[in-house]
């Protein structure tokens, strides 16, 4: 578990951008059925970005109790 209050600032915001651009691609990636696989792996880049970020490999990331996201 990776709590992003408990992480440098920069580090925390620089994971959130990530987040949410994931979170915006799989909102709009069922409106692009063809470009799918296209979305699929840019979702996939922003995972591995944050995990490189935080030198994860799998887990959860919390802010303010709030779980954000799964990698």
């Amino acid at each position: 578990m990776v709590d992003l209050e408990k992480i440098d600032q920069k580090v925390s915001f620089d994971v959130k951008v990530q987040i949410s651009l994931i979170l915006n691609a799989e909102r709009i990636k069922d409106l692009y059925p063809d470009k799918k696989k296209d979305f699929e792996a840019y979702i996939e880049e922003r995972k591995e970005k944050i995990r490189k970020m935080l030198g994860i490999v799998h887990d959860d990331i919390f802010e303010n109790g709030k779980l954000l996201i799964t990698l």
